[in-house]
């Protein structure tokens, strides 16, 4: 029941807004608001288990006088308590009605947009005006090196913000299946290394089966040296291990029961590190 819940409260339309969506959010514990810069669906990675429909793409241009109104409807509607009255989530639990963060996700890569820069700005006035917990850029890492995205990372670490960036494999060839994407895997660890040390950073990973295998002892062992590669050079402060909670892109992907989940990565206790485990569809 939990995860249908969480797979029926994570919808990216609300209302007649084009840009910003509240969700309860499984890996933030509460009310998540989602900033969407890609409502084209445009993104650089190709992930199997993405529930994106890439189908369906369409050009668009971001204005970002709509998205800063409708960041400050729905921050007002926080303030004072009227958006937890909407239908969305008249089943929620009441413990997980509390405003959690600000995540700029959506459905392509942000640290790749021409509008992250802008937003931050946006999201520092708001700052001063509202509560906003904390602010999160959920990202694959791709475009850590663009010189706006650096400038967007310093006011992040101004506004005491989080990235969470995305390591779902440890070896080139599983990297390539589950992502899509024909980079190197040294490349974007790399870029995770350079991030902006006064950025917080949490690394996410989504392990599945794939035509019903899991990932192998040796590809944990690998996605292990990787995150210590990672954390002999900057600080991370946790690792989110989760799998699928809703319909992937892939119909040949599935999600890992919590305990296998856990049994899989033992290994991956031997490094000083925090992991926190996040069910899916499988329990």
């Amino acid at each position: 029941m939990k995860n249908q819940y969480y797979k029926n409260t994570h919808d990216r339309n609300f209302e007649n807004f084009k840009y910003v969506y509240p969700v309860i959010s499984r890996r933030s514990g509460g009310l998540s608001l989602g900033i969407n810069l890609n409502p084209d669906k445009i993104c650089n990675f190709g992930c199997i288990y993405c529930q994106v429909n890439r189908n369906q793409m369409s050009k668009h241009i971001v204005n970002l006088e709509i998205l800063e109104q409708e960041l400050n409807i729905m921050l007002e509607m926080i303030q004072d308590n009227s958006l937890f009255l909407h239908e969305r989530f008249q089943n929620t639990d009441e413990s997980k009605l509390v405003f959690k963060d600000i995540a700029i996700a959506g459905d392509g890569e942000p640290s790749v947009s021409k509008y992250l820069l802008e937003t931050l700005q946006i999201l520092q006035k708001f700052n001063k005006l509202f509560h906003i917990p904390k602010i999160v850029i959920i990202s694959n890492a791709t475009g850590f090196q663009r010189e706006k995205t650096k400038e967007a990372f310093k006011i992040l670490a101004l506004l005491n913000g989080e990235v969470w960036a995305k390591l779902d494999a440890g070896t080139q060839s599983y990297f390539e299946t589950i992502n899509q994407y024909s980079t190197s895997i040294n490349k974007i660890i790399k870029n995770i290394q350079d991030l902006n040390p006064q950025v917080k950073l949490q690394i996410q990973t989504c392990f599945m089966k794939v035509n019903q295998v899991l990932p192998s002892t040796e590809e944990i062992h690998q996605y292990g040296l990787r995150l210590k590669e990672i954390i002999d050079v900057r600080k991370v402060d946790t690792v989110q291990i989760y799998t699928i909670a809703r319909d992937p892109a892939e119909k040949y992907v599935d999600a890992i029961p919590l305990q296998k989940l856990k049994d899989i990565c033992k290994p991956l206790h031997q490094i000083d590190i925090q992991i926190d485990y996040y069910s899916g569809s499988a329990n």
